[in-house]
């Protein structure tokens, strides 16, 4: 366990190194909500122009419902949407997943997975926000595979 904080604190600290993100008048992280497929808190931490860490801990309506977690790394495309104001990247990126919960007569569960997202992101011109829609299908791997598909909008506020 050690092992790996420890990876993914260098990895995490070799991307902050790498430079700052798009964000005009805020910071490099970014902190809000998202509404979906799970619904909850929202984050994103750039890490340059065209990379970012995001996650989420969200609650899922699915069943009797189950704490979700997510933490994806991400590419953006500025060049595919073009605006006049602000900017539309098309965003993709690859990710782990985590949700625990309890089903229907008390049974436990737990599932760790992977997933993929694909994105659109509205980073307004003269504010520290931006607005995102995206979809990301997932794959359960353990305890049991399955697969899930997961999606939501959201804004964050930068700072």
């Amino acid at each position: 366990m050690k092992k790996t904080i420890t990876i993914i604190m260098l990895v995490l600290g070799a991307s902050l190194a790498q430079g700052k993100g798009p964000i005009k008048g805020g910071g490099d992280f970014g902190l809000g909500l998202v509404a979906g497929e799970p619904t909850g808190i929202s984050w994103k931490l750039w890490s340059g122009k065209e990379r970012a860490w995001d996650g989420a801990v969200a609650w899922s309506f699915i069943d009797d419902g189950y704490l979700r977690l997510h933490v994806d790394y991400l590419w953006h495309d500025y060049q595919l949407i073009e605006v006049e104001r602000g900017q539309l990247p098309v965003y993709f990126g690859v990710g782990g997943t985590l949700w625990s919960g309890q089903r229907a007569h008390y049974e436990k569960r737990f599932n760790l997975g992977v997933r993929g997202v694909a994105g659109l992101e509205y980073i307004f011109p003269q504010a520290p926000v931006d607005v995102f829609l995206e979809l990301a299908p997932t794959l359960g791997l353990v305890p049991e595979t399955g697969f899930d598909l997961q999606g939501g909008i959201g804004v964050r506020f930068f700072f």
